[in-house]
């Protein structure tokens, strides 16, 4: 078997049970874990997209490396079986599949990766098309007062601002020279608060660099990005983010009213999410990427009470345990492949029969019974 179709057909085999497993564990601590302050929730789903993409690689099958060093040497195509090993040799069984259905599946799947590399690569084409269309953006002095005093704030320089007609809401873009958008009639229709948290949550996504690291996110996913628990990972950690660029914007601008006063902003900006059509064209970072306005306005309106102390120790080791516990069991737990010609034995190639004497083997002979014969015989 081709050692790169190998590969990919156990990378999709792991995938299969690992990814939901993770999902399932990540979502257990986000939900249960003492620490629920937003920038903890977001490393949480982080690490559960990276492990989804990366553990299904870690137990490939044995003599892999041989395999790809021998890629283009000649040699002959032979059926294969694919083997269920569980831990160092504990049990053995196999799992068989007509050869047509597991080229099916590996075509479907690998169509399915260059789809998604496609669009992806469609979209970020996309946005430095609107990068190029839009028109640079000059406030009035009281709001261009405010902002370069949110740039200094959060050690930015100045971040240069424009306006579109082809963005949904307020939006970031760009790796190195990151700018942020408005969308046309947005800063006529929006009172001046409200546009001050709409363009502290911005720089908030600019500081942290966020559309680099979905970029990065997005391309690490690929691998994965078939599978429906992949999709609902990526649309919590979107929500986290969402959440701690709404944090970031209220403490910027809280002025003795704490968090909670850039909850009403958010409101008063959510007609909009219905307002206008959404694009789905876009691949920008904004404040109105999550749809889960709901909890995020409640993490905003109300006091999180964190657990400390013993409890807190206790509960991080347990979750801890529960992670090591799962990864570990991804990688006792994998696929292994044989060749069906290795599994049965054959009888060497290009040599005589051995004869061996009669006295020979006597000689072996352990034990005999001579046989009765009836009359009849």
């Amino acid at each position: 078997m081709n050692p790169v179709m190998a590969c990919t057909q156990f990378y999709l085999l792991n995938s299969l049970w690992q990814v939901p497993l993770l999902f399932g564990v990540a979502w257990l601590i986000a939900r249960f874990s003492p620490m629920r302050e937003p920038r903890l929730q977001h490393r949480v789903w982080v690490g559960a997209l990276l492990l989804q993409c990366l553990l299904p690689a870690c137990h490939l099958p044995e003599g892999w490396r041989a395999d790809l060093l021998a890629l283009f040497r000649p040699g002959s195509a032979q059926g294969g079986a694919v083997s269920v090993e569980i831990g160092p040799g504990l049990a053995r069984g196999g799992l068989y599949a007509w050869p047509e259905v597991v080229w099916l599946c590996t075509a479907a799947y690998l169509l399915l990766v260059a789809f998604f590399a496609v669009r992806l690569a469609w979209r970020y084409w996309r946005v430095s098309s609107l990068r190029a269309g839009a028109v640079p953006l000059a406030l009035q002095p009281d709001d261009a007062a405010l902002f370069a005093d949110l740039c200094e704030r959060l050690h930015l320089k100045r971040v240069p601002l424009a306006t579109s007609n082809s963005v949904f809401g307020p939006s970031t873009v760009g790796i190195v020279r990151r700018l942020v958008i408005l969308p046309g009639p947005f800063t006529a229709a929006t009172a001046s608060r409200d546009l001050h948290a709409a363009l502290a949550h911005e720089l908030a996504h600019v500081q942290r660099r966020d559309f680099a690291r979905n970029l990065l996110y997005e391309l690490a996913a690929l691998a994965v990005a078939y599978h429906p628990c992949c999709w609902m990972t990526r649309t919590r950690l979107t929500e986290s983010r969402e959440m701690v660029c709404d944090e970031v914007a209220a403490d910027l601008l809280a002025g003795g009213s704490g968090p909670q006063g850039n909850a009403h902003p958010l409101l008063r900006l959510a007609p909009q999410l219905t307002a206008t059509p959404r694009a789905h064209n876009s691949h920008a970072i904004g404040m109105f990427d999550s749809t889960s306005f709901e909890r995020r306005i409640m993490q905003l309106s109300t006091q999180v009470q964190t657990v400390r102390g013993v409890r807190c120790g206790f509960m991080l080791t347990a979750f801890g345990a529960v992670a090591l516990v799962t990864c570990g069991s991804a990688l006792a737990f994998g696929p292994n492949g044989a060749p069906v010609a290795a599994l049965e034995p054959q009888a060497p190639k290009n040599q005589p029969p051995l004869a061996v004497s009669s006295g020979v083997m006597a000689g072996q002979v352990i034990h005999k019974v001579a046989p009765i014969y009836p009359p009849e015989a």
